[in-house]
């Protein structure tokens, strides 16, 4: 389940500790004796296990930043009402000029060939938000094998598997973000763009219709970035294209509903096929886009298949 403790380090530091759970294919959470057995791993000599399940939540606003933002994700799927809390407040001079920077994301595991795009703030000496000094702002990576990164902040990973740090400089003043690049994902998901949600078993589109498609990968249980030109995208057949960033169209000639199949997503392979309506509902003016069709009829209509690798 869900779990929230803190733990004492013996220089006097302490650790605030949250673990998600009740998420399926996210996080089962963690028994009392593995939430222990981590604190310890944390160098943790003490700890106190606080309320957890969906009351679990960790919050913070971020270097250079305004607002508060929660980092888990509570298993209710949303904030649950709580009356205590612990709170960390920086009661420091909100005056000074800029004497850190910081970049954001700041750890990020990127596919290769991907592309990230860095946002940059600052803080003054007390940590808190500081116009951002005046200037030229100089983008680098620690090695050139990692990627590379132009003069608006946006990363490009390499092409092969390492992990770096990119810095960013001005005034006189450094940041930096850690960059993990991976050359493989263990599953992906195909996604509509737009909305950023998943899309499932199927699409159906008209003739001279299209949709834009992006794929969310996963590696060792956490979200890789990548973009759509991370994969290779094809469509066999006639029935329209697909271009390098994931843009389906459909040819104008349909004239009745095309539904696109999607199969079970197999290791970096997330495949379907395309089934032409017009031999299901020829003289029919009523198209349910919900309509299935046996296998036998699969076999007969399949028109092409289309696959982000």
């Amino acid at each position: 389940m869900p779990r929230t403790a803190i733990g004492l380090r013996p220089d006097g530091s302490y650790v605030f500790y949250t673990v998600d759970g009740r998420q399926k294919g996210y996080s089962a959470g963690t028994t009392l004796t593995e939430l222990a057995q981590r604190l310890r791993e944390l160098g943790c000599l003490e700890a106190v296990n606080l309320d957890g399940g969906g009351s679990t939540t960790l919050s913070a606003v971020y270097p250079g930043q305004e607002g508060l933002r929660t980092i888990n994700r509570p298993s209710d799927g949303s904030l649950r009402t709580c009356a205590n809390y612990i709170l960390l407040i920086n009661r420091g001079d909100a005056q000074g000029s800029a004497q850190r920077l910081h970049l954001f994301p700041f750890d990020s595991l990127v596919l290769a060939g991907a592309s990230l795009d860095l946002s940059l703030s600052a803080t003054n000496a007390d940590y808190l938000p500081a116009a951002l000094p005046f200037g030229y702002v100089d983008y680098y990576v620690d090695n050139n094998a990692l990627g590379t990164v132009n003069e608006n902040g946006r990363f490009t990973a390499g092409r092969q598997p390492m992990s770096g740090y990119v810095f960013a400089e001005s005034g006189g003043i450094t940041g930096s973000a850690r960059i993990r690049v991976v050359d493989r994902v263990d599953s992906v998901t195909m996604l509509y763009t737009a909305s950023g949600q998943p899309v499932g078993n199927q699409i159906t589109l008209f003739g001279g219709g299209s949709v834009q498609l992006s794929m969310r990968g996963v590696f060792n249980h956490m979200n890789v970035i990548a973009d759509a030109a991370s994969f290779n995208w094809s469509l066999s057949g006639n029935i329209g294209s697909i271009d390098a960033n994931g843009l389906l169209t459909i040819n104008n000639d349909v004239d009745l509903p095309i539904k696109l199949f999607l199969d079970g997503t197999r290791c970096r392979i997330r495949q379907g096929f395309c089934v032409d309506c017009r031999s299901l509902y020829n003289n029919h003016t009523n198209y349910n886009s919900k309509f299935t069709v046996n296998k036998q009829k699969e076999r007969q209509l399949m028109k092409g298949v289309i696959s982000g690798w």
